[in-house]
């Protein structure tokens, strides 16, 4: 029996961020995962669902998201002083 493994993760913040950080995970163009923009309240949310057929693969996958994520968090704080 084949089961599929999701994983969520939510990034809340101003909508330029949110929108700098979906650009920057887009790049990979994986079919493990997707993402979508929203309006939460007066923020915006970045939800990006990991899927796969085992647990190592979600976690890898969401291992290189999350490194991406914070590699575009700092570039982001370094060049432009956008409070997050």
């Amino acid at each position: 029996m084949s089961s599929e493994l999701r994983a969520t993760l939510t990034f809340c913040g101003a909508e330029q961020v949110v929108r700098a950080l979906r650009a920057a995970v887009e790049v990979d163009d994986s079919d493990s995962f997707s993402c979508t923009v929203e309006q939460k309240g007066s923020e915006m949310q970045l939800i990006i669902e990991v899927r796969g057929d085992n647990l190592a693969t979600v976690r890898a996958t969401v291992d290189d998201l999350l490194a991406c994520i914070a590699a575009a968090e700092t570039s982001l704080d370094a060049i432009s002083g956008i409070d997050q």
